[in-house]
This record gives structure tokens, sequence and C-alpha cells, in this order.
């Protein structure tokens, strides 16, 4: 397949929300051999109750159907396998999202999309693990790099990789999550109000 085809041939997978997973899963991995590594790779954490692939998808299905976001969610935990610790027994993923950034940028100059779009979706995977409501200041910060039409994609992403996790974590994390994108909607509504975007 060239870049076109093989572009076309992931969107039509990133909205095969029906389609047998591992199916879906072996024809993502020709697409973007790099998907490989998170192949039935167990999280060994509590907080997971999917493997890196499985929960990957349950994250993707858990979008909106739209092909950047989709694409972020597919992308945003790619660098795990490369960032693993284990700690007592745990495995731990620090800095996961620096590694997904960098290799989601990669694989999406590699097949074709758009330098701003490959910008956006690895930004949003170097963001999607980052409370955004630190300050007021902070938020702009964040909402100038990614930009206000596409701020809604890490919202999205955050809720929907939240609730692909274990149940009793979803419980524990979920008001925090809730709180936070609240936060996020009073500070764009006062950006707004002071004409920092439109």
């Amino acid at each position: 397949m060239d870049k076109k085809e093989t572009r076309e041939r992931i969107k039509f997978l990133l909205f095969s929300d029906d389609m047998d997973i591992e199916e879906r899963m072996q024809e993502l991995i020709k697409c973007i051999p790099e998907l490989e590594m998170m192949y039935h790779k167990d999280h060994n954490q509590p907080a997971h109750c999917f493997d890196i692939f499985t929960h990957t998808l349950s994250v993707v299905d858990k979008m909106p159907k739209d092909e950047i976001g989709r694409l972020c969610a597919l992308l945003h935990d790619i660098g795990k396998p490369l960032s693993q610790t284990t700690v007592d027994g745990v495995t731990h993923y620090w800095g996961h999202p620096e590694v997904s950034c960098a290799i989601a940028y990669k694989i999406l100059i590699r097949l074709g999309y758009f330098y701003e779009e490959a910008r956006i979706i690895s930004s949003i995977c170097l963001y999607h693990d980052t409370m955004l409501d630190k300050s007021y200041e902070v938020f702009l910060g964040y909402l100038s790099y990614i930009g206000y039409r596409n701020f809604h994609y890490i919202l999205e992403l955050q809720k929907a990789d939240l609730t692909s996790h274990a149940d009793w974590y979803i419980e524990k994390k979920i008001d925090g999550l809730n709180k936070s994108h609240e936060n996020i909607k009073e500070y764009i509504k006062r950006a707004k109000n002071e004409k920092l975007i439109y």
C-alpha cells in the first residue's frame, strides 16, 4: 500500500468498532509496525484491567468517530513498552507520554500526515496524562500550544483513557477528572471574555 492507501486503511480500522479485536489488531500492526510492541503486552499494574493494546482499542472506541481524535487514542500509549520499570513486582510507565509523543510524530510524518496534524496528535499524546487545570496561566500555556480548536481532543482522550481502566480505579479518579474538566470549561470562558480565543 502507498501512504494514502495506508492512511485510508488506518481510518477504516479506527472506525471499525465491531470488528473482531484480534483481526483489527493484526491489521493495524500491518499499517503501523510499531504497534506490535504493545500486542498482548500485560500492563502488570492493578489500575489496568486490559493488556496495553486492548486498553488502547478500548480508548479508541470510546472516542467520537473523528480521525484526529482516534489517532490520538491509538498512539497515546505507544511509548509504554519502551518506558517500563518494575518496582516491587508492579510495572510503571514513567515518562511514557514523552516517548509516545516522539514515536507518534515519527509515525505520522512517515505516513504522510500534514506537519500540523502530526504536531497536534503528538502533543495530545504528550499531555494526555497531565492535569491541565493547575492554574489559569498554566492552562493558557497548554491552550496556546495545542490550540483552542483542538483542545476538545485532549479532554475526550483523558475521559476515554480513564474509563478504560479497572472499575475501582475509575471510581477513585473520575470525580477528580470531572472537576478538572469543569475548571477547564471555566478557564475557556474566561479566555473568551478576555478575547484570547474566539
